[in-house]
């Protein structure tokens, strides 16, 4: 949501972990947003809460490799925390595969280099887009078919945005392990990670995924707090 204000955040969203740290002393508020609109009422609600300034993630933060993107700014701060968490958990080269909103695959090269990726509808979103745009079609719960062809107006939609995007996802792997030369035998294969909320739907499906790893994210905000601040202090 882009339309937030501080008191639902404050009072929604953040009040367990309000009701929870608020005997304790917090020091540190760290965000990685990709929705402006709600920054600034974040900060006051977490200036609220727990008296404290949160700090935003950005591209200027050291994330432990060098990004080729243009312009970097462009790039969403939550593909650069799962980089440089999946760069610190398994090395490098990795690609990585969130599956939420929108679906992104990165790549992150031998050289510690972030040379760029794959942005595309995610799975949910492509589900509530063909409910809101064809009449005789509602939005379905996200699973699995017995069957690839259906005979039902249920399966066959679902077998479309389910399997559909899994064998996207397939192919874009295939060309893009092709396109970075890691299928040439000389130059090492990278570790491929699934994170994000559709990931566990997707990801079993596509053979060249050999981790989901759903704490990605928030243990590469954990990894980038200590990197970049409390080392600092």
């Amino acid at each position: 949501r882009r339309d937030f204000s501080k008191e639902e955040l404050e009072l929604d969203r953040l009040r367990k972990t309000g009701d929870f740290f608020i005997q304790n002393l917090v020091t540190s508020v760290v965000i990685s947003s990709v929705v402006p609109e709600v920054d600034n009422p974040l900060t006051e609600a977490c200036q609220s809460l727990y008296k404290v300034k949160p700090r935003f993630i950005d591209e200027t933060w050291d994330f432990g490799f060098e990004i080729l993107y243009e312009p970097p700014s462009h790039v969403g701060s939550d593909r650069l925390v799962n980089l440089a968490s999946a760069l610190k958990k398994y090395g490098a080269p990795v690609i990585v595969l969130s599956f939420g909103t929108a679906t992104t695959l990165d790549v992150i090269n031998q050289n510690k280099q972030y040379i760029g990726g794959i942005i595309a509808a995610g799975v949910g979103t492509s589900m509530r887009a063909l409910a809101q745009n064809a009449s005789l079609l509602t939005e379905l719960k996200l699973e699995p078919t017995k069957n690839l062809i259906a005979n039902n107006t249920r399966d066959a939609v679902l077998s479309g945005i389910v399997n559909g995007h899994i064998a996207m996802v397939d192919e874009l792997l295939a060309r893009v392990l092709s396109e970075a030369e890691f299928d040439n035998g000389r130059v090492k294969r990278p570790t491929i990670v699934a994170t994000g909320g559709f990931s566990t739907l997707i990801a079993p499906n596509i053979s060249q995924i050999q981790t989901i790893d759903e704490n990605l994210t928030i243990e590469g905000i954990a990894h980038l707090y200590k990197k970049n601040l409390q080392a600092n202090k």
